[in-house]
């Protein structure tokens, strides 16, 4: 949020079932979620030691053309879910978000029908470094993958923070596309990453290469090619950027995605790789760029996050359809929502009606699928988006 299937073995995790649920929230911003304060636990000793896999039946993958999305060779048109905070663990890594225990994750993949679409950060300065080693440690992300074979479900993991909160503290500007992201950078005091952009995806793309939990690879989360000015940082960067050359910032994200989709797909055939953009004006994405981008061997699936007017005027996605369509590849509307809440905001009741009259109208303009923003199970007060277990808009959910 801009603030925001395969053949092969399971993922063999031992897991200590001792701490209390508790889960993340997300306010009611158009910014990548910015981390709650932050708990620790007794730090665990990292592990870097490959997944380990035993036989089940095979999951077939999802594929993608011009007419949707495919899981199984039947149609998949799923109305999803995002759950950003899925990998937090806070001991094992610093998180982003609030934590579910194991027992609460195992509870919200159970609630969820087969083959539902759930999207999350898998992000290296959040859910994969250890706090107290500074070293890769696979267990919480292990987890949600896990989860999500056992229960038949179909992952995004997005890979990158375009602010670079909850991840490698770096705002992504034109010079990061061109190739900065071959840098390690600095951090920002919070988040740092531990390797370089490229290693990390190589190193979570071969790991997760044969999960039947991944559905789709998102490299960059809402990417853009603006100027942060001097001295702001993350999420201070929006309301200030700028683009002075749009056409360097198309050629910089193009280069990235021919670079890193590559890179994906050069490790693993089997899944697609989604774009995570937000599909408006965005520095890079104006006018011919959403096209050029798209365009990518190195993006499988279109992205659109539809907030405020785009989620009940249609015209911008079906724009988006009509283009992403010419070019051989569908549109998945990646995150939507509308706020609900006290007096004062759209009743939970209301907004199923209205959110799903919304996601029908998406559909029906074409979009591959929708993903609605976002789970949790600890609800903030006053108008937001979160979606809660027994919110009327889980009884949307579908996998098919």
């Amino acid at each position: 949020m801009r603030r925001n299937l395969i053949s092969g073995g399971s993922i063999a995790i031992a897991l200590a079932v001792s701490m209390s649920a508790c889960v993340a929230t997300s306010g009611p911003r158009r910014s990548a979620a910015e981390p709650e304060s932050v708990k620790t636990a007794p730090a665990m000793t990292a592990t870097t030691a490959p997944a380990t896999t035993s036989p089940v039946p095979a999951t077939p993958f999802v594929t993608a053309d011009a007419g949707g999305l495919t899981l199984g060779g039947a149609p998949y048109r799923p109305i999803g879910i995002n759950a950003f905070q899925l990998a937090t663990r806070w001991g094992q890594n610093m998180g982003c978000g609030g934590m579910l225990d194991d027992a609460g994750i195992a509870r919200f993949f159970a609630s969820l029908p087969e083959h539902a679409l759930v999207r999350f950060w898998a992000w290296q300065g959040s859910m994969a470094t250890n706090p107290a080693t500074h070293q890769r440690d696979w267990r919480p992300l292990d987890r949600v993958v896990a989860a999500a074979e056992q229960h038949h479900v179909v992952l995004i993991a997005s890979l990158g923070s375009q602010a670079g909160d909850c991840d490698d503290g770096r705002w992504k500007d034109p010079a990061w596309y061109e190739g900065g992201y071959r840098d390690l950078g600095t951090g920002d005091g919070y988040s740092r990453a531990t390797v370089p952009y490229p290693d990390y995806v190589s190193e979570i793309v071969t790991r997760y290469r044969n999960s039947p939990g991944i559905g789709m690879w998102e490299p960059m989360n809402e990417p853009e090619a603006s100027t942060c000015p001097a001295g702001l940082t993350t999420t201070h960067c929006y309301g200030h950027l700028t683009c002075p050359d749009a056409g360097r910032a198309t050629s910089a994200i193009r280069r990235f995605y021919d670079e890193i989709g590559g890179l994906i797909h050069s490790i693993d055939r089997n899944h697609l790789i989604e774009s995570g953009s937000l599909g408006g004006p965005q520095c890079g994405w104006a006018g011919a760029g959403f096209s050029t981008i798209t365009a990518s061997p190195g993006i499988d699936v279109a992205s659109f996050h539809a907030y405020g007017a785009e989620v009940t005027d249609q015209r911008p996605l079906a724009a988006r359809v009509t283009e992403s369509t010419a070019l051989g590849k569908p549109v998945l509307v990646g995150e939507t929502a509308m706020e609900a809440g006290p007096a004062g905001c759209r009743t939970r009741a209301e907004r199923d009606r209205d959110l799903g009259a919304a996601i029908d109208a998406m559909l029906a303009v074409g979009a591959a699928g929708v993903a609605m923003w976002n789970a949790t199970h600890d609800p903030q007060s006053g108008c937001t988006y979160d979606i809660s277990p027994d919110d009327p808009l889980r009884r949307r959910l579908r996998g098919s």
